[in-house]
């Protein structure tokens, strides 16, 4: 696929046959679970970036049932170096706080406007906001940093050209979160943790009380749907509540006896 960028930055391709029977395969292999108009954008971003998907220099994340389309930060950098505006920056420098732990990163980058004057462009990521704690990040943390900050320098850059794409850098941390969202919570302790003796004392006592509402108070007490949900650490609770509740009762019906 030969690619045309012309005097207002828009890339183009000259074999457009070329490019479609391109864009088959890569509907096929990597936009598994996109729907047609998401597609439908995907494709438009690759041309619009003359970034090549079947390179892996671009590709769409669902993330939540949310399209994403990222990058790396080379894929970045070649499109900022396609306008013929843009040079690398000075490095990167690092923020940190009073016990020595790093707080942000702010990168820097290069463009020339239409004057011909090259201008300093500069963004900072802070590590809170990035760090998905796992991988990469804990091993190199100021360098995953440091490219979450020249991509924003690099849209903050170029706008036009960056628009909507991200770095998976950038990502990792809403990838980290829905991950953990999916991730089922450590199952409650089951009744077999339990005696049988245990469960039976129970159903003695919720019986003989047949109170119904005060039982489903109980039960919210201690935040499950019935008390043969419980967790064997509020059984104990559980039981003393319903012998105080027992004991109540009794001196109710022995008074109501008397009279």
């Amino acid at each position: 696929m030969t690619l045309v960028v012309d005097k207002n930055n828009e890339v183009s391709t000259i074999d457009d046959i070329n490019f479609e029977s391109k864009m088959d395969l890569v509907r096929k292999m990597y936009c598994k679970g996109c729907s047609d108009n998401e597609i439908e954008v995907f494709t438009h971003v690759c041309r619009r970036t003359g970034l090549d998907p079947l390179a892996k220099q671009i590709y769409p994340i669902k993330r939540g049932g949310v399209l994403t389309i990222q990058t790396g930060i080379d894929g970045l950098r070649l499109i900022a170096e396609r306008t013929g505006n843009y040079s690398p920056g000075r490095e990167s420098t690092f923020t940190y706080d009073e016990k020595g732990n790093l707080l942000c990163a702010t990168s820097y980058i290069k463009k020339r406007t239409s004057d011909n004057i090259w201008h300093e462009v500069a963004a900072c990521a802070y590590f809170e906001e990035y760090n998905a704690r796992q991988g990469l990040w804990q091993k190199m943390p100021r360098a995953m940093l440091s490219k979450c900050a020249e991509a924003l320098a690099l849209r903050k850059a170029f706008p036009a050209e960056m628009s909507g794409l991200y770095t998976q850098d950038e990502m990792d941390q809403a990838s980290k979160e829905i991950e953990d969202a999916k991730t089922p919570a450590a199952p409650l302790k089951t009744k077999e943790e339990i005696s049988e003796e245990e469960w039976a004392k129970l159903d003695m006592l919720a019986l003989s009380i047949s109170d119904q509402e005060y039982l489903k108070k109980l039960a919210e007490f201690v935040k499950v749907d019935t008390l043969y949900d419980i967790q064997p650490k509020d059984y104990e609770r559980v039981i003393r509540s319903l012998e105080r509740k027992s004991k109540e009762k009794e001196v109710i019906n022995e008074s109501a006896d008397v009279a």
